[in-house]
């Protein structure tokens, strides 16, 4: 049984990425077998800045790289 004080996550991450010197918001919108592994790669690529889960829909959590 899961604890409800704590949310799920959606399988969605926004991200800001450096372009042509400007920072670029981004959504990846994952499936349950890419999610884990395009979460991956988004916290090792070097242009990523911070990383952000989305909570129940509404609350973005940052995750600052």
């Amino acid at each position: 049984m899961a604890d409800k004080a704590v949310p799920d996550l959606d399988m969605v991450v926004g991200y800001f990425i450096e372009r042509d010197g400007k920072l670029v918001w981004e959504v990846y919108n994952g499936e349950p077998r890419t999610f884990r592994l395009g979460l991956v790669e988004l916290l090792k690529s070097a242009p990523v800045k911070s990383v952000y889960l989305l909570v129940s829909g509404t609350i973005w959590m940052r995750l600052p790289i």
